[in-house]
């Protein structure tokens, strides 16, 4: 409707909207795209793969990358030991390969466990791997 400036009556004008057509009155924007949640294509990263289908659901990974087959991408699997947590126990195994080409502990993909890997680890630190759109160890 012309005159009308709230077509999904959410209380939130269509000019300020992030999702017009479909009501979304906290304006949720998980992946800060500028499309609400409500009517985003299901792909919070961005990355092209849709979440139902992508093993990390909240960091881009074209790759898919997942070198210890557990079905979280590295880039959010810092579990080294599998015990679904990243603590001291993970710490210690990267420590074992740092400065080596493990796969396992290479989160971002360059070839080398080092000070990148490590600061990745940082900040997941005591949190589970993951999200994962795919079945996996933690779930």
């Amino acid at each position: 409707d012309v005159c009308d400036n709230d077509d999904d009556n959410d209380t939130v004008v269509d000019t300020a909207d992030n999702c017009p057509l479909t009501a979304n009155t906290d304006q949720a924007d998980q992946d800060n795209d500028g499309i609400g949640d409500a009517c985003d294509t299901g792909d919070l990263d961005s990355d092209t793969i849709a979440d139902v289908s992508d093993n990390c659901i909240m960091v881009a990974n074209v790759d898919q990358r997942d070198t210890d087959g557990d079905g979280i991408g590295n880039v959010c699997d810092q579990d080294l030991n599998q015990d679904c947590s990243t603590d001291l126990g993970d710490l210690a195994e990267l420590r074992l390969v740092f400065l080596t080409s493990d796969p396992d502990g290479d989160f971002n993909g360059d070839g080398t466990v080092d000070l990148s890997d490590l600061s990745v680890m940082r900040e997941s630190f005591l949190t589970a791997p993951g999200p994962s759109g795919l079945a996996n160890i933690c779930q």
